[in-house]
């Protein structure tokens, strides 16, 4: 009958073992373990505890002259208790030889896991954890000593680990293509520097008769200078070179005649002019009273639409007295609404070039709705539930103002009739439908130009963003909401017009958040009033933080309609 064997080593077997006749199984002696000690812990298996001098009546061995000597003695004397068939076990001994003869030498570990597998494969009743020896104390120090310098896991003989030096992507070639590219036939990567010039050298001297020029072409067929040479001395920086001139602000812009459906506000023959407001309270509340009732007839721009607005808190500044924005911005809102600094009328206003191109690129925003209003209603009726028409037409808007009535502003400051403050707003046009549905519009244009600090100038930017990439900023958001509360309208659209495309957002009227920006700001203005113009310390304003945060949740909430793609007037010159 076969012997049954083991489940299969991974170390391949060094020789063909005859089979042997079997015998009966041998049962080792069992003894109490010894305590825990370093021999029998992590790096050796158990050792079971010395056995008594009555157990064992054979000769005490001499002492062995090395650990080396103690551990084959040790197991060969644990060999002959387990093994008492002559034939087994000198059948064993050679193959501790050749076990030792390939690398297991001076790894007790090994030497142990080897024999107890070979002799699972004779007996197998007899499992392989239980081959243990008996060694001295010195020998387990010295062994343990080694093996914890050598690396765990495995019983094969460690291989010294190759040390390989930094290199780069030219001297990992083969040696042949390291050659040529030190021989200048080929280039790969970044080669090591040789003190070699790049370049041959040019005639210290022209030739008689020939230019420089020519002396040049004759050095580098003589020389062989590589193919990519230019006599021209090459830049060290990549920078485009600077445009001379100022950015065009008429680049791509439009006309009101561009647009056939823009309905422009009528002009009157002689434009009024109205003085400007006055600082003291009951005076300005007089002078609201006095022309808000026909500042819907004022157009943007012009001096009294500018005079109107510098008394008023309007749409656009709303954001910053709120403190939704920086400390600068905010400080320079309240100069303006108590008359420290009053507001320049005129394009003396918007000499700021990102504000002149937002404001001549209002059309190419209200062209671009128009023209892609279809899809634009498409996508109102499926994600809005709103039917709106497919065509439309863009009015022109004034200065809207909120009338101290309204609901809203009851319990305001903006609610008592002789009120020095007021609420207005201008949107950039309406658009109506021949059902009468309408829908406010508000264009926002980026500049595509930057002035850089670098030494630069103006560069030309035409990938900077209108509007945010995750809902809307603030300022734009309570824009548009003041913009519905004058106008009483339900929907705006908000439109960031770029040069190569127009997103689109839809805002809806939120009174619940009117109602409490009208509070907030009631208390702003109260808190800054007695500051001639100062901007008041927002910390002491009850509720403001927690205002700041809801407005700014309801901001990052809101989802971007659909882009169109823009529309753009004549190319002119992108330089003056």
């Amino acid at each position: 009958m076969a012997p049954v064997r083991a489940a299969v080593s991974p170390h391949p077997p060094l020789a063909v073992i005859p089979e042997l006749p079997p015998s009966p199984p041998v049962s080792l002696p069992s003894s109490p373990r010894s305590p825990p000690t370093l021999a029998n812990t992590s790096l050796l298996p158990d050792i079971p505890a010395p056995p008594s001098p009555h157990q064992h009546s054979s000769e005490e061995a001499p002492a062995p002259a090395s650990a080396l000597q103690s551990i084959e003695l040790s197991a060969e004397q644990a060999l002959q208790r387990t093994c008492p068939n002559p034939a087994r076990l000198s059948m064993l001994k050679e193959h501790l030889k050749r076990i030792e003869a390939v690398g297991y030498k001076g790894n007790l570990e090994g030497v142990l896991e080897r024999t107890g597998e070979l002799l699972a494969e004779f007996e197998p009743t007899m499992p392989s954890h239980h081959f243990s020896t008996q060694l001295s104390a010195a020998a387990v120090n010295a062994t343990s000593k080694r093996m914890m310098s050598e690396p765990m896991g495995s019983s094969r003989p460690t291989k010294q680990q190759k040390l390989m030096r930094a290199t780069n992507t030219t001297t990992r070639q083969t040696k042949s293509a390291t050659a040529q590219v030190w021989a200048g036939m080929k280039q790969v990567g970044r080669p090591k520097s040789r003190n070699v010039p790049t370049f041959p050298e040019l005639p210290k001297q022209p030739q008689p008769g020939i230019c420089r020029g020519s002396g040049v072409m004759a050095a580098m067929l003589q020389q062989g200078a590589p193919a990519n040479f230019s006599p021209l001395i090459m830049k060290k920086s990549k920078q485009r070179v600077k445009e001379v001139g100022c950015p065009n602000v008429e680049l791509y812009a439009l006309n009101a005649s561009d647009v056939p459906s823009f309905i422009s506000m009528p002009q009157p023959f002689v434009v009024p002019s109205i003085p400007d407001a006055p600082s003291e309270h009951m005076a300005r509340a007089v002078y609201i009273q006095s022309w808000a009732p026909i500042a819907h007839t004022f157009q943007q721009g012009t001096q009294p639409w500018h005079a109107l607005r510098a008394a008023t808190c309007t749409a656009s500044n709303i954001a910053s007295l709120l403190g939704l924005q920086a400390v600068s911005e905010c400080s320079a809102s309240f100069s303006k609404l108590f008359g420290v600094q009053a507001e320049v009328s005129g394009v003396s206003q918007v000499n700021h070039f990102h504000l002149q191109w937002g404001m001549r690129h209002e059309l190419n925003g209200v062209a671009s709705v128009l023209d892609n209003f279809p899809t634009i209603s498409a996508h109102i009726a499926s994600k809005l539930n709103i039917s709106f028409p497919p065509t439309v037409q863009a009015h022109e808007q004034g200065s809207l103002f909120v009338p101290p009535t309204h609901a809203l502003l009851h319990g305001t400051v903006f609610g008592t009739p002789y009120s020095p403050y007021a609420i207005a707003a201008s949107p950039d046009a309406k658009l109506v439908a021949d059902g009468g549905s309408a829908v406010l519009l508000e264009v926002k244009s980026v500049c595509p130009f930057t002035e850089k600090d670098d030494g630069r100038g103006w560069v030309w930017c035409p990938y900077k963003k209108a509007l945010c990439d995750k809902g809307v900023s603030a300022k734009h958001f309570v824009q548009c909401q003041v913009q519905m509360l004058a106008a009483n309208m339900s929907h705006c659209l908000l439109v960031g017009w770029e040069v190569e495309e127009c997103h689109i957002v839809c805002l809806q009227f939120d009174g619940i958040w009117c109602r409490h920006m009208l509070s907030m700001l009631s208390s702003i203005l109260l808190a800054a009033a007695p500051l001639s113009g100062g901007c008041p310390k927002y910390s002491s304003i009850p509720e403001h933080k927690r205002f700041v945060e809801y407005t700014q949740n309801i901001c990052d909430s809101v989802p971007r309609l659909c882009s169109v793609k823009s529309v753009k007037g004549a190319v002119h010159s992108r330089w003056l």
